[in-house]
């Protein structure tokens, strides 16, 4: 009966060893894995929702964004707007505004951003550019240039 109890205990031992090395290659994969999202080059995507093309003299219309990141974390992101005299943002009353973001951390991790923007009435009607900038830390920038055209107010 002794030897018994023994074949039992030392197929639970085998048992419990193969759990255990099991555990420790699934947390391995797991670290691996990781390692690739949080440690690897970012990857940040830029995506805009919604931009007038067209606007009259007077008009507000917004410029809309979505910024995902598809790779290694991401530091420090920034979003810049830079638009010609004449156009406002909503927050600073002026022609620019920049946003900060601690970052995106993790793929499929993002945020998203609307401008709003008033064109003044006095902007002569005429095709205009405004950049859109986004950047991290770690990552480099991508600069978007965006073609509005000012229409004579109706």
């Amino acid at each position: 009966m002794g030897e018994r109890v023994d074949g039992k205990s030392l197929a639970l031992k085998k048992k419990l060893f193969i759990v255990a090395i099991s555990i420790a290659v699934i947390l391995a994969i797991i670290v691996i894995a990781l390692r690739i999202t949080v440690f690897g080059e970012p990857r940040i995507v830029v995506e805009f929702d919604s931009v007038s093309r067209e606007v009259r003299q007077g008009d507000t219309f917004e410029i809309s964004l979505s910024v995902t990141n598809e790779g290694g974390s991401a530091y420090g992101l920034r979003i810049q707007l830079q638009m010609p005299q004449g156009f406002v943002e909503s927050v600073t009353g002026t022609n620019s505004r920049e946003i900060t973001h601690g970052g995106i951390f993790y793929w499929g991790d993002g945020t998203g951003q609307v401008f709003v923007v008033t064109v003044s009435s006095s902007v002569v009607p005429d095709h205009y550019t405004i950049t859109v900038a986004v950047s991290a830390d770690n990552a480099p920038t991508q600069v978007f240039d965006l073609e509005v055209s000012v229409l004579p107010s109706s």
